[in-house]
């Protein structure tokens, strides 16, 4: 079975360098049991140009060896959105997100409560 999901990170993401701030890109953890398809996502930072990276990890752990799931770059003072093709990028721990901390472009700036986020589907 399939369930609709969507929402936007309930924390700030800001530049950091520290593995452990992971931030649940929807706002909360996979349910038990099922597994995330991630079909599209939203970005907006008014600060700077940063890249994201999206982890399957838990909120607030570590990132691991084969944990990143793709990298989104973000372009300045505008909403980035960016549509996966059917039938998503899949989830099975945690779908969080993190500054990547060796973009060129540096990191300096934060994404505020609510401006990151995205919609999917979970499966059981």
């Amino acid at each position: 079975m399939r369930y609709a999901i969507s929402g936007s990170c309930t924390d700030a993401i800001s530049a950091m360098g520290d593995a452990t701030k992971a931030k649940n890109l929807l706002g909360k953890n996979i349910t038990t049991g099922r597994v995330l398809w991630l079909r599209n996502a939203h970005f907006y930072d008014a600060s700077g140009a940063q890249t994201v990276q999206l982890y399957d990890v838990t909120q607030d752990t570590a990132k691991t060896a084969g944990s990143l799931i793709i990298n989104i770059p973000c372009a300045s003072g505008r909403l980035t959105m960016v549509e996966f093709p059917p039938p998503g990028l899949k989830f099975s721990t945690g779908c969080c997100a993190i500054l990547d901390a060796t973009a060129s472009t540096g990191v300096s700036g934060a994404f505020p409560v609510e401006a990151i986020g995205g919609s999917g589907y979970e499966e059981a």
